[in-house]
């Protein structure tokens, strides 16, 4: 029986980060381990380089849009610190 791994991440574009956990990921032994990569804001560079035995999945619900990765979002994201 294989084991069942969850890896998450916010994004998986490039970065030091992401490339070395896509480094790890695609050297674990599929035939013991059933990898999944869950990106809380979707996909990137190294999201589109993933072999087909891993496993992509994106939240249930997508997380409150963070200013500082998404431009767009404005400062309307941000909990409100001082009521």
């Amino acid at each position: 029986m294989k084991k069942k791994l969850l890896f998450l991440t916010v994004k998986f574009d490039t970065g030091g980060t992401e490339k070395a956990t896509y480094d790890i990921i695609t050297r674990l032994d599929p035939e013991k381990y059933d990898i999944t990569l869950m990106s809380m804001y979707g996909g990137g560079y190294y999201w589109d380089h993933l072999p087909e035995h891993i496993h992509r999945k994106f939240p249930p619900v997508h997380p409150v849009r963070d200013p500082l990765c998404d431009p767009d979002a404005g400062l309307s994201g941000l909990p409100d610190l001082y009521p």
